[in-house]
């Protein structure tokens, strides 16, 4: 008979998080395996739902490879840039 702690199974309604030890960097990476249904806007903080444009991402390249992604709202993004930068987002 085994028993085993039902603690060490990863949960399967959070998504899997991930460090690359050969980067060097401490920001968590998403798999490609998990799905995320929720988003946190970088610009306001709030909870972001999945319509129309949203959630927006914004890719920032890291030192050495790699990405780090940054979801926002698509009214967030608007507010912050710039009026003469172009968006193409209706």
């Amino acid at each position: 008979m085994f028993c085993g702690s039902g603690a060490l199974r990863p949960s399967a309604l959070r998504p899997q998080l991930k460090r690359d030890p050969l980067d060097g960097n401490n920001f968590p990476v998403m798999t490609s395996s998990s799905k995320q249904t929720e988003f946190q806007c970088c610009f306001c903080g709030k909870t972001i739902a999945e319509r129309g444009t949203d959630p927006v991402t914004l890719n920032i390249p890291l030192n050495g490879g790699g990405s780090q992604q940054l979801p926002c709202h698509t009214a967030c993004l608007r507010r912050v840039l710039h009026p003469s930068v172009p968006l193409a987002l209706p």
